[in-house]
């Protein structure tokens, strides 16, 4: 039996059901040890999330309307390809390698000239 736990053998009462001890306050055998290394503790913070870096491919406008296409580095996991329209996630695609993402951006801005937008700023971005 392990050290930290206990059980207590239920009966059966009235019409086969279940009859369960009552929970004392107190009962050590309703607790589990605390672990006691810093990271285990329920009162130590998380480590801060380091940010994703990323990289500003390229991007475009039409009228009042803003393409952007940017890749964000997933280090060993890859590279993701993020297409924003208006600053609003439009489509977004995981690739193996960065130079696999870089032609398929590459593809998409092509698409996206030949439809009638333009070279813009990447100000503010």
């Amino acid at each position: 039996m392990l050290p930290y736990a206990s059980f207590t053998r239920i009966s059966t009462g009235y019409r086969g059901r279940a009859v369960v001890p009552p929970i004392r306050p107190g009962d050590a055998s309703l607790t589990l040890p605390m672990s006691t290394d810093e990271r285990g503790s329920p009162h130590s913070k998380r480590p801060a999330r380091a940010a994703r870096p990323r990289e500003t491919l390229w991007v475009l406008t039409k009228r009042s309307d803003t393409l952007r296409c940017e890749l964000r580095d997933f280090a060993r996991l890859g590279v993701e390809l993020q297409i924003y329209v208006n600053d609003e996630i439009s489509n977004g695609r995981h690739y193996q390698t960065r130079e696999l993402a870089l032609i398929e951006g590459g593809s998409r801005r092509q698409q996206f000239l030949k439809q009638g937008w333009t070279e813009g700023t990447t100000k503010g971005v």
